[in-house]
């Protein structure tokens, strides 16, 4: 199960974006889940990489296996240093509970 984030606020700063678990409802502010913790793990982001998002070029990340993958057209490979603070579109999943 992945750490939690040192603030345990997810919607305090979003720009950063980690591997981490997000806990927003350890705010007494924040959103309440009724069926358990709402933790949840970061497993792809899409970045732009131009001058405008009418102009230049969109890749992914995907976290398959514990291990990141960079989606870049025809070319498939793996990600050593993801950049996770410069995504455009961030997707998280839930973690169970248990």
């Amino acid at each position: 199960m992945a750490d939690t984030e040192p603030n345990g606020n997810a919607f305090s700063n979003a720009n950063s974006h980690s591997d981490s678990t997000l806990s927003p409802d350890r705010d007494a502010s924040g959103p309440r889940v009724k069926d358990g913790p709402g933790r949840y793990e970061l497993f792809a982001f899409i970045s732009h990489m131009g001058a405008s998002t009418m102009s230049g070029h969109y890749v992914c990340h995907i976290k398959k296996e514990g291990r990141w993958v960079i989606y870049n057209d025809h070319k498939v490979c793996l990600s050593e240093r993801p950049p996770k603070d410069l995504g455009y579109i961030y997707f998280y999943h839930r973690l169970s509970s248990s």
